[in-house]
């Protein structure tokens, strides 16, 4: 089993891992689906602890911290902070992946939809 607890930090110490270097990746994570794990992946650096900075989206499924929870969970993700501008401000390279999550929610939700409506689901 994955212990999660030293993953998930406080703003304070999320900065300084971001002075040490960390690689950043600011996204909603709403939901959290397979598709994030792998994008998580592609930014993942052997010599860098990548940290996820969970944002809020309007109107979001889960709270922040339950996201929070879940992404410590992948394996890939060393560590996890909830967002504040302060943090986004002083990672200046960090990947800013909200516009990609907003699309992402707004084509499962139409799957969701179509799926409701006995519609099938286009082929990939």
């Amino acid at each position: 089993m994955l212990d999660t607890r030293n993953k998930i930090l406080d703003a304070a110490r999320a900065a300084e891992i971001v002075n040490a270097g960390a690689t950043v990746v600011v996204a909603y994570f709403d939901p959290l689906i397979a598709w994030h794990s792998r994008w998580l992946a592609m930014f993942k650096k052997p010599d860098r602890p990548l940290l996820v900075v969970i944002a809020d989206p309007d109107r979001a499924i889960l709270p922040n911290a339950a996201r929070r929870e879940l992404v410590a969970g992948l394996r890939i993700v060393d560590y996890v902070a909830e967002f504040t501008p302060e943090l986004v401000a002083a990672s200046k390279g960090a990947h800013r992946l909200e516009s990609q999550d907003r699309e992402l929610f707004a084509d499962l939700l139409k799957l969701v939809h179509q799926r409701n409506q006995g519609v099938a689901a286009p082929a990939n």
